[in-house]
Formats: structure tokens, C-alpha cells, sequence
């Protein structure tokens, strides 16, 4: 994940190594599970991230 690039509220763009897409934090599509969180491009699906969950299920968790 590359955040060289800077939009001019000053907040990091994430860019694509796959497609080479550029995108604010809330263009990308997150997955919350209980343990962990994967976020991935929203254009070509290429997973950006994984990171482990520290804490409860999130409170916007639909999941049943």
C-alpha cells in the first residue's frame, strides 16, 4: 500500500499495487470479522490489508 500521494484536505491516498488505482480510506471496502479486519481495492478486489482486531465485534457488525 503506497500513501506517497497527498489529496489537499492533507490526508494520505492509498494506491493500488494491482490496478493502480488511487483512493481515500473511505473508498476502500473493509471486511470486519470478531478477530480481523481485511480491507481491499474497490475496483479489482486486490486485498490492500489484514490486521487483527483488538476488542469486542464491531458496532456496525450485520453479520448474524
Amino acid at each position: 500500500m503506497d500513501v506517497g500521494r497527498v489529496l489537499p484536505s492533507g490526508f494520505p491516498m492509498t494506491t493500488c499495487n494491482h490496478c493502480g488505482g488511487d483512493f481515500t480510506a473511505a473508498d476502500l471496502v473493509r471486511h470486519e470479522y470478531e478477530t480481523m479486519i481485511i480491507v481491499h481495492c474497490p475496483d479489482c478486489g486486490c486485498v490492500l490489508g489484514q490486521y487483527n482486531r483488538h476488542g469486542g465485534p464491531p458496532k456496525t457488525d450485520r453479520q448474524q
